[in-house]
């Protein structure tokens, strides 16, 4: 019998209403999108619980990462600090690992790059247009363009993508919307593939090829 693959997806940090508490959360569309992209999975929510999380890591035997949107970087710092050591273990042990909106953000930053504010008309709350780049990475298959979600307040212009990373996929005004990184198998995402309805196939296929479930 063919064990199944252990997965974690990181949760934001809200401030609960009427409460005077903290909260880790994540948002119900996942659950949804996982049953969809990634049935044969396993997967659990991370706790942001600082440097303890590499022992919650080990003890869980988790062997992939998602790095879920929300909170801007440097916006909370027990969840900053929480997904770098997160990073920095599952880099070492060569994790598969797909990331979300801060989970390309993080990933800019981790590796020495910078992130930049971007335009709320365009990219909050919006829909726009995304070319697909024909490289290594690229499928035959694949469309050449797609429209996606965007809900992120930081970005990422292309000539200010940090040299480990390279980008799939960008707006026409040079903003990074996908990328893979050298040497791992890491994929992530500017767009939400969990928030789309119906969901998409190809976010399925970017998702499954990923983990290595293709």
């Amino acid at each position: 019998m063919v064990r199944q693959k252990r997965i974690g997806i990181t949760m934001r940090v809200d401030q609960a209403q009427g409460y005077s508490e903290r909260r880790d959360a994540l948002a119900q569309d996942w659950q949804v999108f996982m049953k969809f992209a990634l049935p044969e999975v396993h997967w659990m929510p991370i706790p942001n619980i600082g440097e303890q999380i590499v022992d919650f890591i080990k003890e869980w035997n988790l062997e992939g990462i998602i790095f879920s949107g929300g909170n801007d970087i440097g916006s909370n710092e027990q969840r900053d600090m929480t997904e770098r050591e997160i990073l920095s273990f599952a880099l070492s042990n060569k994790f598969s690992i797909f990331g979300v909106c801060r989970g390309l953000q993080l990933l800019q930053t981790y590796f020495g790059g910078r992130i930049e504010t971007c335009s709320s008309e365009i990219h909050v709350a919006r829909k726009h247009k995304v070319d697909l780049i024909n490289n290594d990475f690229y499928d035959s298959q694949w469309p050449r363009e797609i429209i996606v979600n965007s809900y992120h307040n930081f970005g990422i212009k292309e000539e200010a993508l940090n040299n480990k990373l390279i980008s799939f996929a960008r707006t026409n005004d040079g903003w990074v919307e996908g990328v893979v990184v050298k040497d791992y198998p890491i994929v992530a995402v500017m767009w939400h593939p969990e928030r789309g309805r119906p969901f998409r196939e190809f976010d399925r296929e970017l998702v499954r090829k990923c983990f290595g479930l293709e």
